[in-house]
C-alpha cells in the first residue's frame, strides 16, 4: 500500500541553498583534512558523515581549494571577535600588532600536520589571487582594529610589512616541535620588532614589498615540491628564506600613535 521510503540523497537536500548545503559539507570536511588531506576525499568524507550521495560534493565546483577559502573566511570572522575583545587600551602598537597574529595563526594549529596541503592549493597560480586578497585582509583586520587610521601610502606599507611577518611565521610553524610554539611566538616577536624599528612606512615600502615577495616566492615554491618532500622541504626551504631576507633597515618616525584606537 504504501510506497518504500526513498534513500535520503542529495536531490532530496536540494531545496536547501546552495551555499548552506556547501558549507555544512565544507564544515563537516575539516573533520578529515588531518587524516585524509586537504583534497576532495575529505569533501566526499563529509558527504557520507552528513548522509548525502558524494555526487553532492560536486556543489564544491573548485574542489578542495574551496576547502581552504572557507576555513580562511571563518578565521577572519572568529579574528574579528576574538581581537576586539582584548583589553587593547592597555596594549602598545606592537603588542596589539603581534596578538592579532598569534591569534590568527593559532586557529590553524589544529591543522598544522597537514596545513602545507592547504599552503600549497592557494599557492597554485590559479588560487593565488584570490588566497593573497583574503590574507591581505587578515593584516588589514590586524592594523584596523589595533587603531590605524592612516589614509594614505603609509596604509599599503603597514598591510604589506605586517602580511611579511605573518607570512614568514606561517611558514616557521610548520616545522615547530616547539612547547606551545613558543620558537614560532619568539620568531614573530623578532620579526614584529624588526617591522617597528623601520619605523618609515613610506620610506620602506619597497623594502616592505621585497619581504612579501620572499615569502610569496617561498609558498610558491612549495607548490610543486611539497607532494614528494612534504614537511622536510618546507624546513630547508624556510631556512633558506630567512638567511634570504635578514636585511638592515634605517630607523625614522613612525606616523602611527601607538595608543590610538579606532574606535568600531
Amino acid at each position: 500500500i504504501f510506497a518504500p521510503i526513498p534513500k535520503r540523497n542529495f536531490c532530496m537536500h536540494y531545496r536547501e541553498s546552495d551555499e548552506a548545503l556547501k558549507n555544512k559539507i565544507l564544515q563537516a570536511a575539516l573533520l578529515h583534512v588531518n587524516r585524509v588531506g586537504w583534497n576532495d576525499k575529505a569533501l566526499a568524507l563529509a558527504c557520507q558523515d552528513l548522509g548525502y550521495s558524494t555526487a553532492a560534493n560536486r556543489i564544491v565546483s573548485t574542489g578542495a581549494i574551496e576547502l581552504v577559502n572557507y576555513v580562511t573566511d571563518l578565521w577572519l570572522h572568529r579574528l574579528e571577535e576574538d581581537f576586539k575583545n582584548l583589553p587593547l587600551e592597555e596594549m602598545s602598537l606592537k603588542e596589539r600588532l603581534k596578538r592579532g597574529v598569534q591569534i590568527r595563526l593559532s586557529y590553524q594549529i589544529p591543522y598544522l600536520n597537514t596545513w602545507h596541503q592547504a599552503i600549497a592549493l592557494g599557492s597554485n597560480p590559479k588560487n593565488f589571487t584570490e588566497i593573497a586578497d583574503k590574507l591581505m585582509k587578515v593584516s588589514d583586520t590586524i592594523w584596523y582594529i589595533s587603531g590605524d587610521n592612516s589614509f594614505n601610502l603609509n596604509w599599503y606599507g603597514k598591510r604589506l610589512a605586517l602580511l611579511g611577518v605573518y607570512t614568514s611565521t606561517e611558514l616557521y610553524m610548520l616545522t615547530d616541535k616547539s612547547v606551545d610554539y613558543k620558537e614560532s611566538w619568539n620568531f614573530l616577536d623578532r620579526r614584529i620588532d624588526d617591522m617597528m624599528e623601520a619605523r618609515s612606512y613610506v620610506n620602506n615600502v619597497s623594502l616592505y614589498t621585497n619581504t612579501f615577495q620572499g615569502a610569496i616566492k617561498s609558498l610558491l615554491t612549495i607548490f610543486p615540491s611539497v607532494t614528494s618532500e612534504g614537511p622536510n622541504y618546507i624546513n630547508k626551504m624556510r631556512e633558506s628564506f630567512y638567511s634570504d631576507n635578514t636585511q638592515t633597515v634605517e630607523n625614522d618616525e613612525d606616523h602611527t600613535n601607538p595608543n590610538q584606537k579606532k574606535d568600531l
